[in-house]
């Protein structure tokens, strides 16, 4: 088997326990990441400040603590 397609099962296999450890059951990608830091670059973010954005999937919310 190549390199690549030991890589591109081992990468599955990540996918796939992300997507489990996550409340949207599903594995984030860069591109989420990037499209949150280029709403808070754009005009629609001008307004927001002093706040978290959290791009996890719901991941944090495993760890909320009832008050």
């Amino acid at each position: 088997m190549l390199d690549d397609e030991v890589n591109a099962k081992k990468l599955e296999k990540l996918k796939g326990s992300l997507s489990k450890a996550n409340a949207l059951g599903i594995s984030g990608l860069p591109e989420d990441i990037a499209k949150a830091a280029l709403y808070l670059a754009s005009e629609d973010g001008r307004y927001v400040t002093c706040v978290d954005l959290v791009v996890d999937g719901g991941r944090i919310w495993q760890y909320h603590e009832a008050s």
